[in-house]
């Protein structure tokens, strides 16, 4: 049994290090709403990153952090496709 001062167990209670790189670990404050379901997330930024990069995607996977194979399965699993096709 783990008994902690907290509302919430965090994984540094347990000793183990969060997933997430240290600058994305701050982002966006315990309990904050999020914009929309993961999916609506992560289509937005999928679409941010491929416009940003005019439509790269290796580019555009390497900002997100992501290959270039996850990226193009989520386009498919999403139906994003570049404008015009």
């Amino acid at each position: 049994m783990l008994l902690v001062e907290a509302d919430t167990l965090e994984a540094w209670h347990l000793g183990l290090e969060s997933h997430l790189p240290a600058h994305a670990q701050d982002t966006i404050p315990a309990g904050t709403p999020g914009p929309g379901t993961l999916e609506e997330v992560e289509r937005r930024l999928m679409r941010q990153a491929l416009e940003a990069n005019g439509w790269n995607v290796s580019e555009a996977a390497r900002r997100l952090g992501v290959s270039r194979e996850v990226l193009r399965y989520r386009m498919k699993k999403y139906a994003i496709t570049p404008p015009n096709r």
